[in-house]
This record gives structure tokens, C-alpha cells and sequence, in this order.
């Protein structure tokens, strides 16, 4: 079985196209036929599968009728390309995350590059699960669910908060934007962040189906060296609890010449000793703050700095890290 995501309570799976003269057979319509192809080639479909029943999942018209075809892996032109799902027990519906490459230059990103690998732009939308139409969007204008297609169907976030990687034409709407990306974070906490995005295997519910093989439930993702070592571009790490949870993973061949030592500082006070050593991460216990020290055994971290904070101070030891 092949998975997009296999994160949480809803998998997503790819399903072989068919070819274009045995539509009406397996059922499905050729009104928008471009959802069907992409640099010539046809483009899987698209299912989720929750608690052992497969939904093949349909984009069309919500309230204003007409047909329904089905979701393929990149739908709407090169419009959207679904990453994650997961149930919503209250409405009996899947919602899925999407990145997003509306028309226009410099805006979001399919597989991280096109056009700019900095921004990506991210939609919402929802299904039923026991017919697999879609049922609604999420207006990011708004911050709610419309029944039809909304004005401002996506969110754009450049990558880790850095907003001048938005294209000249968005100047003007900048402050609405980012606004606009703001309101997702607080409405969907789950899912995105400041630093990522989209997380990876974020999950609204963390139950696995049995049918399924088991899949990390964490969004842990390897720390790398960042353009800048600020509180700003730092990654945060929620819920971590060193008793229970996995190594922290720091790629460590992002950062040139860096052996791999590590320090955990019990106190705030003992940071600045240890930087004056031959170490290249340290972990203050007090504060939750993870440091890149570039400089050896010279004052300061010269060009590091904080790398990586971890929410709620764990008291993590050397084995909370490991490097990949």
C-alpha cells in the first residue's frame, strides 16, 4: 500500500489512475480532466482510510450542484497537493491539508520547488466520510468553514516566519497575510507552526487503526542549522518529555565542523562556561534553550546561538539528543 501520510486516526493512500477512455467505467466523470494529469503524466488518486474502510475521496461543487470527480494526488491543475488527514468525530467528516500553487510568480510550492522553495501555501478542506465528497473550505479570511469555494481559500507562510520571501505583488496585502496566517496557527495549533508550517504526522487524534502498520505518533523532526541562531528562527518543540519521548534528532551535517559533543547546563549561569569549551551543543536545563556553539573554545558562540527551545523547560539529560 502506498501512503502520502500515514500519520493519526485517517491514512491517505495513492490509488493508480485509470486511463482517460475508463472514467465513466470505475466511475468517475471527466469534468475536470485536467485533474488528471500533470508534465503529461496521469496522477494517482487519492484515498483515505480510516478504521479499515477505504473512502475514495471527490472535488466538486459543495452547494451549487454538478459533478464530482475524483481527488487526484495533485488536483486543480497544479493547484493542490493533499500532505494529511485526520477525523473529525463531531460532523463525521476528514479534513485534509493541502499545499497549495495558485497562479502568480513566486507564490507556494509543489514538492518544496516550484517556484519559490521558501513559501508554501496551505488549504483546508473537508469531506464526508461516507460518501468522500467534499463538504466545505476553510476561509482563512474568516476563520471558518464555507460552503463554497472562498475568496481567500489558502494561507501562504514563508519559511521559518521570514515574510520578506513573499513575491513583490503581495506587498501591498502583506499585513492581511500575515494576519491571515496568524488566525491558522490559533485555529489549528495541531498542525501548523512558526518554524515549519505544516508539521509532519501532526495528528488530531493520536489513535491508530489496527488495520495499519504503526507509525510514529510525534512530530519530531531533525533540528538543522538555521540561516540565523535567534529566539526568532529557533525550532520550538512542544510536549516533549524526556522520560517518554524519543531522542531529540540534530542533523548534525548541517553544521560545518561540528563533532557531535554535547553539555547539558544545570543552571543558566553554567552556559557561559561551557561555551568557553570545546563543545558544540549545549542544553540549559533552566531555561529549555538549546545551543549551537561555533566557536570551540572561544568566549561566546561566535556565529551559533540558540538553536532549538523546548517548551515547558524539560529537564533533559544527554540522552534526550542524538545525532543523525
Amino acid at each position: 500500500m502506498d501512503y502520502i501520510d500515514s500519520a493519526g486516526s485517517v491514512f491517505l493512500i495513492r490509488e493508480p489512475a485509470p486511463e482517460r477512455d475508463r472514467w465513466q467505467e470505475v466511475g468517475y466523470n471527466s469534468t475536470l480532466s485536467f485533474a488528471f494529469m500533470h508534465e503529461g503524466n496521469l496522477v494517482p488518486m487519492v484515498n483515505a482510510v480510516y478504521q479499515g474502510t477505504t473512502i475514495p475521496l471527490f472535488y466538486g461543487p459543495v452547494t451549487s450542484g454538478g459533478e464530482y470527480s475524483r481527488v487526484s494526488e495533485v488536483f486543480a491543475g497544479h493547484g493542490f497537493q493533499i500532505r494529511q488527514a485526520e477525523f473529525l468525530q463531531a460532523t463525521n467528516e476528514i479534513i485534509t491539508f493541502s499545499t497549495v500553487v495558485p497562479d502568480g510568480d513566486g507564490w507556494g510550492k509543489i514538492n518544496g520547488t516550484m517556484p519559490d522553495p521558501r513559501l508554501t501555501q496551505y488549504a483546508i478542506i473537508k469531506y464526508s466520510k461516507d460518501t468522500g465528497k467534499n463538504t466545505g473550505f476553510w476561509d482563512f479570511s474568516e476563520r471558518r468553514w464555507s460552503q463554497d469555494f472562498p475568496a481567500v481559500a489558502w494561507t501562504p507562510f514563508p519559511e521559518r516566519g521570514n515574510w520578506s520571501a513573499l513575491p513583490a505583488s503581495a506587498a501591498p496585502i502583506k499585513d492581511t497575510l500575515i494576519s491571515h496566517w496568524n488566525g491558522a496557527l490559533q485555529d489549528f495549533p495541531d498542525f501548523f507552526d512558526n518554524i515549519r508550517g505544516l508539521r509532519n504526522n501532526a495528528s488530531l487524534d493520536t489513535t491508530k487503526s489496527t488495520t495499519n502498520p504503526a507509525t510514529p505518533s510525534t512530530d519530531a523532526q531533525a533540528i538543522s542549522a538555521p540561516s540565523n541562531f535567534n529566539k526568532n528562527s529557533a525550532d520550538i518543540i512542544t510536549n516533549y518529555n524526556p522520560r517518554t519521548d524519543s531522542p531529540i534528532q540534530i542533523d548534525l551535517g548541517s553544521f560545518s565542523g561540528a563533532a557531535g559533543k554535547l553539555k547539558i547546563a544545570k543552571k543558566t549561569k553554567q552556559v557561559t562556561k561551557l561555551a568557553r569549551k570545546d563543545i558544540d551543543f549545549i542544553y540549559d536545563n533552566q531555561k529549555g534553550y538549546l545551543y549551537y556553539n561555533e566557536n570551540g573554545n572561544q568566549p561566546g558562540f561566535g556565529d551559533g546561538g540558540i538553536l532549538a527551545i523546548l517548551e515547558g523547560k524539560p529537564r533533559a539529560d544527554a540522552t534526550s539528543f542524538e545525532f543523525i
